[in-house]
């Protein structure tokens, strides 16, 4: 009994931990994806790398969050993953720019635009 019960608590944990990992911009490995956004593919994404560095473009939408809900959440997170805010919806770290093009419209679609910096 006592090693049934131990198997699930450890089956419980490693679960929860799996569902707490952060989900990330499809492309990407430090740009996440905020709660609430779905991807959406389309004939706009693009992806390849360039002797500069990635160019990538994504597209999401949330019918849950409004475009200010969106906004927050990456001037909030980006910044403690080493991106500084350039401008309102521009962030820039080392050789990478990145822009957040969000419309206000319901659902509220998000555009993310990373390149590199002097692209």
């Amino acid at each position: 009994m006592k090693k049934g019960i131990a198997i699930f608590c450890i089956l419980f944990l490693w679960g929860s931990v799996c569902l707490a990992q952060e989900v990330f911009i499809p492309g990407t490995e430090d740009v996440p994806l905020a709660e609430g956004l779905v991807i959406v593919s389309g004939e706009e994404d693009v992806s390849f790398d360039t002797p500069a560095g990635q160019i990538l473009i994504v597209e999401a939408v949330s019918d849950t969050l409004s475009a200010e809900d969106v906004l927050s959440f990456y001037r909030r997170t980006l910044p403690a993953l080493g991106w500084q805010q350039e401008g309102m919806c521009r962030f820039e770290r080392e050789s990478e720019s990145l822009t957040i093009s969000v419309q206000k419209q319901h659902p509220v679609s998000v555009r993310f635009e990373l390149s590199p910096r002097d692209f």
